[in-house]
């Protein structure tokens, strides 16, 4: 049986089961050229962060065809113009 966190202890309010769960850049970099070598899915929610993942994303296209593969970027808040590189750079299409 695993053990659970009190609901105090999440940082999104334990009622929903929902955890909210934050990788450095440098993690979830790595993560996606994992997923890329071993061809798995890629869903992430990015919230305000799309100045940090945008490049990550960028330097995984040219390694990996990201835009034939079912990976998902959402829920992007707060950004900038600047932030949004044109998603054709990635092989993409926005949706």
């Amino acid at each position: 049986m695993r053990a659970r966190r009190p609901a105090k202890d999440m940082a999104w309010g334990g009622w929903s089961g929902m955890a909210m769960q934050v990788n450095s850049t440098e993690e979830f970099e790595a993560m996606c050229m994992l997923a890329g070598q071993h061809d798995l899915r890629v869903h992430t929610i990015v919230s305000d962060k799309l100045a940090k993942v945008a490049p990550v994303m960028e330097r995984v296209a040219q390694h990996f065809p990201i835009g034939q593969r079912r990976w998902v970027l959402e829920h992007i808040s707060r950004s900038t113009p600047e932030d949004r590189p044109p998603s054709s750079a990635w092989g993409c299409r926005p949706r």
